[in-house]
């Protein structure tokens, strides 16, 4: 006996539209994690940006710091003479 094997239209209909619907959230999760990593790389840039310039600000200030530290002691020591 042979057997016949029948594929319902709406079996078919069903197997592409979840095909496509697989399709399209897979696109869409794409879409959604390259929004996130441009995202997610711009505030790393920032932050390292921003990290930069406090360590710039905080030699400026040592500089400063150190400056007028040893411009004290210069005229103090001046003075004690």
């Amino acid at each position: 006996m042979v057997r016949k094997v029948e594929l319902h239209m709406d079996a078919v209909i069903v197997i592409v539209l979840l095909f496509v619907a697989a399709v399209g959230f897979i696109a869409y999760q794409r879409h959604q994690y390259s929004d996130l990593l441009r995202d997610n790389l711009g505030r790393q840039m920032t932050q390292l940006s921003l990290e930069l310039e406090v360590a710039r600000l905080e030699a400026l200030l040592r500089k400063a710091t150190n400056a007028a530290a040893n411009k004290h002691g210069a005229s103090t020591t001046g003075s004690e003479r």
